[in-house]
């Protein structure tokens, strides 16, 4: 059985406790809310934070990614990667209550929802967490199809409507040397036909030059 001496004492403990944990508040910061970059560039996530009450025996500050899958633990006297990305790194000053978490050369697979969480050690430790960053990467070409998905179809539709100008003109000209050829192998196999044609355009001439002589001589004579 538990004595009065006893109760007092784990009641003061506890006291002591909400005490000192509700004295020592801790806000944590977290931007940008969202980054949407390529593949192949670097980008920067910042975690502000500050505290109030007691100082600090040490701080340490946490990277994860989204199902707690930690990336690197930064303390205020080491580095610590606990990751073998060597494209991901962090830097910060715990004297200026900031940490920036830098990946650079980002590929595909670093799609994902970032978290800086700060650790106080007053006593009793003292957590929190920032409300993440969510990172998306994309494909240029594959953007640039998403914002302009007309294009796609403007390009095939000018394709198409060039291959259609050119078959019209092939037929054209494909028509003009057949009519050619033909005209020419009329023209060889019947000579007489020629002939006619060239005395038909001589008689015409002859025509047209006397009736145009006729009201001349007709002045003449009177």
């Amino acid at each position: 059985m538990f004595t009065c001496a006893t109760l007092m004492f784990i009641s003061g403990c506890i006291i002591n406790s909400q005490s000192v944990t509700g004295g020592s508040k801790i806000t944590v910061k977290q931007y940008p809310q969202e980054i949407r970059s390529s593949h192949g560039a670097s980008v920067a996530i910042t975690c502000e934070f500050n505290y109030q009450g007691k100082v600090p025996f040490q701080t340490d500050v946490s990277w994860f990614r989204s199902h707690n899958r930690t990336i690197n633990h930064f303390s205020k006297y080491e580095k610590i990667s606990t990751t073998d990305n060597l494209h991901i790194y962090v830097s910060g000053n715990h004297s200026k209550w900031y940490t920036i978490l830098v990946i650079q050369d980002l590929q595909l697979n670093d799609t994902d929802i970032y978290f800086c969480e700060v650790l106080l050690i007053v006593p009793p430790p003292i957590t929190s967490r920032g409300n993440g960053t969510r990172l998306i990467l994309y494909d240029p070409e594959e953007c640039q199809t998403k914002k302009c998905p007309w294009l796609k179809y403007f390009f095939v539709s000018l394709i198409a409507c060039g291959g259609v100008v050119v078959a019209v003109l092939i037929m054209i000209c494909a028509k003009h040397c057949w009519d050619t050829v033909r005209n020419k192998m009329k023209r060889m196999c019947n000579p007489a036909d020629e002939k006619n044609a060239v005395y038909e355009d001589m008689t015409l001439v002859k025509s047209s030059q006397k009736g145009i002589n006729l009201p001349t001589r007709k002045h003449a004579a009177d």
